[in-house]
């Protein structure tokens, strides 16, 4: 009878957790269909940002929202979620994350608007220039600020 019943939660909960990805993922389509990623200049490109928070930091942005993050001190490059509009740039992490600087944890989408974003944008490049979709270069240094993108990717090490 104990089995039946947890049988039952859990069949309840996937049942939950199915028909919620398939709620998020027709508002995620209706988000797009508003707001093509493909229209955003960054899109498809990598970014190096640095600020005296934060230090450097690099980020991929692919054409179908996927984000990578390489963030100084990271064994492990961050995989996130973006989005825009017109006035702001959305980013969703996993729910196991945390943002050091703001306290932010993860899972949800939290909004940064993008006159204020791109104030610390260094250098944009076209193209996943680092593989940041594949592996981790290397564990990043907050400071010294990287001179480029591409020295970096040529050199191997910061």
């Amino acid at each position: 009878m104990y089995i039946l019943a947890s049988l039952g939660v859990i069949l309840v909960l996937g049942c939950y957790g199915y028909v919620r990805s398939r709620r998020q993922r027709a508002l995620d389509e209706a988000w797009e269909a508003q707001h093509p990623r493909a229209a955003f200049e960054y899109c498809g490109k990598t970014l190096h940002f640095y600020e005296d928070s934060h230090g450097n930091q690099v980020e991929y942005f692919d054409p179908a929202g996927r984000c990578y993050l390489w963030y100084p001190g990271n064994p492990v490059v961050l995989v996130g979620q973006w989005r825009c509009d017109e006035s702001h740039i959305y980013f969703r992490y996993g729910y196991n994350t945390y943002n050091p600087v703001t306290g932010l944890i993860g899972g949800r989408w939290e909004p940064c608007p993008l006159a204020l974003w791109s104030t610390s944008i260094v250098e944009a490049v076209p193209g996943d220039i680092l593989g940041l979709e594949r592996r981790l270069p290397f564990v990043l240094k907050p400071r010294p600020a990287i001179r480029s993108i591409r020295d970096l990717a040529a050199s191997g090490r910061q």
